[in-house]
């Protein structure tokens, strides 16, 4: 049930130029050290502003989830605001994961678990166990977070995967004494019907206001797997 939402590596290289080309990134390369797409940047990324984004983002709010598109943004800090907690609370319901997992079929999320700490305010944190609606949703009862995403892209197996990538968030927003570092960081789960393509990723990193382009990565993660003989997990439903 699950594996038929992975793509084999004839699906990556037939469809993912067209799929990118579409969306206006035309300047891309594949990496095959990495076996990952690196996106250059645009000049609208290089000078976008913090208070930029958050106005991109959903009225000023710090995240943004488009469940039709696939694509979720956030605005990650060290002293997060209440925006995320109050819908979470007050607005989404949550849906159990029906895909099923396994080994090598992973449930993927889009805003990883340990980002919670830089989207919920501590002092909501402390409160919360893993019955709570803040654990569930950063858990696997989130189909607006999670989708099935083949070990190697997750975890970094066999290709430089999303774990690599949310490491060096998470390192930057706890370096010492960094108060005033920010992320803006955004994930799009590319699918071909209802297949995975694989996950786009950019990350625009912030010390105090001023945007760090030396450590900005954009890239694509190809959701590769579906051409192995993979042992389909039950679904959890």
């Amino acid at each position: 049930m699950c594996k038929q939402y992975l793509s084999t590596e004839k699906e990556i290289k037939e469809k993912v130029p067209h799929e990118l080309d579409s969306r206006g990134f035309i300047e891309y390369k594949f990496c095959k050290n990495d076996q990952i797409y690196y996106i250059e940047f645009n000049s609208v990324d290089d000078s976008m502003t913090i208070e930029a984004l958050l106005r991109n983002l959903c009225n000023n709010k710090s995240f943004y989830f488009d469940k039709d598109k696939k694509i979720n943004r956030v605005f990650l800090c060290k002293f997060p605001s209440d925006d995320l907690y109050n819908f979470i609370e007050k607005e989404w319901t949550e849906k159990i994961y029906p895909y099923g997992h396994n080994d090598f079929v992973h449930r993927g999320h889009y805003i990883a678990k340990e980002f919670k700490n830089y989207l919920i305010p501590k002092d909501k944190l402390n409160r919360s166990n893993k019955n709570d609606k803040i654990s569930k949703f950063f858990g696997r009862g989130n189909v607006l977070n999670v989708y099935p995403q083949s070990a190697e892209s997750n975890c970094s197996y066999e290709m430089t995967g999303q774990s690599y990538f949310e490491r060096k968030v998470r390192e930057f927003l706890d370096e010492k004494d960094a108060h005033d570092h920010s992320v803006f960081y955004e994930v799009e789960n590319i699918l071909a019907g209802e297949k995975s393509l694989g996950r786009r990723i950019k990350a625009l990193f912030f010390d105090n206001k001023t945007q760090r382009k030396d450590i900005n990565f954009h890239v694509f993660i190809p959701n590769v797997g579906g051409n192995k003989e993979i042992k389909e997990p039950e679904s959890e439903v």
